[in-house]
């Protein structure tokens, strides 16, 4: 069944909209969209959001929690290195480098987690006390603990 609004008349046919105007002059343009390319449009106009996939925001929450857990130990340990190895004895130089550029390197992993989309928690999880950080901000101060595991 055609419709008619504003001039132009559509058609539902199964996943396609048919679009007929007239153009003037007795041309008729004519369009066939496909419903993924009406509901992007739709979408792109503010007139509805896209689904929202529970399942994937449920993954994306976890490995957030994970990344920033992991950036906290990562940043523990090259505290750690610097700050309590014994570097008189042993030159432990590529180790403390190596640490310490991981930590910079799950720093800016982290970093890009501070623009989530809102109801996706970036937060560690219970017990972790470190929280994304700006790039440049160092590594906190962490007591020393007898066993990194």
């Amino acid at each position: 069944m055609k419709t008619e609004i504003y001039g132009m008349t559509f058609q539902v046919n199964g996943d396609t909209l048919q679009l007929e105007q007239d153009a003037g002059c007795g041309d008729v343009d004519r369009m066939t969209l496909h419903r993924s390319q009406v509901a992007l449009l739709a979408e792109q106009m503010g007139i509805v959001t896209a689904p929202v996939d529970k399942a994937a925001q449920q993954n994306i929450a976890m490995l957030t929690r994970r990344l920033n857990v992991l950036h906290h130990r990562i940043g523990h340990l090259a505290h750690w290195l610097m700050a309590n190895s014994d570097s008189e004895h042993a030159d432990l130089s590529y180790e403390q480098t190596y640490a310490t550029a991981t930590a910079e390197i799950s720093e800016q992993f982290c970093f890009d987690l501070l623009a989530m989309p809102p109801g996706l928690s970036a937060e560690p999880v219970p017990g972790a006390d470190s929280e994304p950080r700006p790039h440049g901000v160092a590594v906190p101060s962490v007591p020393a603990q007898a066993a990194l595991i």
